[in-house]
């Protein structure tokens, strides 16, 4: 069962941009958290905002095929200002609702415990700054202000963050998180699976269209691929319509178990032509009650994506992570089934 904070967000094109919101799931009744009861609960929303209409900035990089443009400013909570007690206990309930950025986050002169993360707690960790990975933080400051009589240092203290680019910063902050695995808060990994995938998420590239050039590399337009299949959305039909009643020829059921393409994944320098995927309608079914084993492998081409993993409605027990090439005799030795991270 989830606890703790969520989002919400539109799933109309661009719209979450501006129309999202945080979702707070507290204790059942009869329960506590499981740490001491915070003095006052914040919740804080990281986000993007342009100048242009939203709209008109997701029209302009589909026509040109090439990255969105960069956000005008990096809000918290729009414009805020916290003011705080000393020696008072304060719980950040924080979401990233950014459309391409993700962010490094700390408190000037101040330590920041991660009790959970993505509606489940975690073992409290103590830590000089929270990650979503980073980006600069010129544009995106929130005042923290101690209520009575003091004299605030000028200029302001800002954070020590990492660089924006330090993934290994950011990847071992995420992988040291770890599940409360309690009695009331349990972490029951399956051991037996009934269904195994090993999926290639890529970013790629495809010709553009009619001999033109496009913003992309090389004159191409950027596209997403899985197991190299960029999936192009029907016209005509909604997919699960599709399924539900059982017509035919809306999408494929043949979507591979494994790589097509099978290659040294991270290595610095690929073929181009490993940029090109296929298009198709492709879907993978999956039988009621499956108890499914999934290994994301990033190949090293256009560029890396941090869109989060997720399926509506499921969590996930992350149980290992890594970079380089999944080795299937050496990587599951490092699993951790017993606090594994749920997303």
């Amino acid at each position: 069962m989830e606890e703790g904070t969520l989002w919400w967000h539109a799933h109309s094109d661009w719209s979450r941009a501006t129309v999202h919101g945080a979702i707070i799931v507290y204790p059942r009744n009869g329960t506590s958290y499981p740490f001491a009861n915070p003095h006052t609960e914040v919740p804080i929303i990281l986000g993007e905002w342009w100048k242009s209409d939203i709209r008109a900035v997701e029209s302009e990089f589909l026509r040109t095929g090439g990255d969105p443009n960069v956000s005008d400013a990096l809000p918290i909570n729009g414009t805020f200002k916290l003011v705080v007690e000393h020696g008072e206990t304060y719980l950040l309930r924080m979401v990233n609702v950014g459309m391409i950025d993700l962010f490094f986050f700390g408190v000037a002169k101040h330590q920041l415990t991660v009790a959970g993360t993505d509606g489940t707690y975690t073992k409290a960790t103590k830590k000089a700054y929270v990650s979503t990975v980073g980006i600069p933080f010129d544009n995106t400051t929130t005042i923290v202000q101690y209520k009575g009589n003091y004299t605030p240092s000028s200029p302001l203290s800002l954070p020590l963050l990492p660089p924006y680019n330090d993934t290994n910063t950011s990847a071992t902050f995420t992988g040291s998180l770890r599940s409360f695995a309690s009695i009331d808060h349990p972490s029951n990994v399956p051991l037996s699976m009934t269904t195994k995938l090993i999926f290639t998420v890529s970013v790629n590239t495809v010709p553009c269209a009619n001999n033109n050039s496009c913003a992309g590399p090389n004159g191409t337009r950027l596209a997403a691929s899985v197991n190299n299949i960029s999936f192009h959305v029907p016209s005509n039909i909604d997919i699960l319509e599709a399924y539900y009643k059982n017509i035919n020829g809306v999408y494929g059921d043949k979507f591979s178990n494994i790589p097509p393409l099978i290659f040294n994944f991270a290595v610095d320098y690929l073929p181009l032509e490993l940029e090109i995927p296929q298009r198709g309608w492709e879907v993978k079914v999956l039988e009621y009650n499956s108890t499914v084993k999934l290994i994301f492998q990033v190949p090293n081409l256009v560029q890396g994506t941090h869109h989060p993993m997720h399926l509506h409605g499921y969590s996930f027990y992350v149980v290992g992570w890594g970079f380089g090439n999944f080795d299937k005799n050496k990587d599951p030795l490092r699993y951790n089934p017993i606090m594994p991270k749920i997303y």
